[in-house]
């Protein structure tokens, strides 16, 4: 179920949640699916996070409470 794989922090393999669907969702179908305000908001930062883990030129800073 989408809404425990966000939970459990794991959006890399988000599908479509009908049996007979197979397809990777994307951020148009999360917000589509109309997820309570913190899930949501559980998506986007996950979802930024693992973006920005994926740039080379791009990182959080390193002093705590910095963001």
């Amino acid at each position: 179920m989408v809404t425990e794989k966000i939970k459990e922090g794991n959006i890399s393999t988000l599908t479509c949640p009908d049996a007979s669907c197979k397809k990777n969702l994307n951020d148009l179908d999360i917000k589509n699916l109309k997820l309570d305000a913190d899930m949501q908001k559980r998506y986007e930062k996950l979802s930024l996070d693992n973006a920005i883990a994926q740039m080379d030129d791009m990182g959080w800073c390193p002093i705590a409470g910095c963001g």
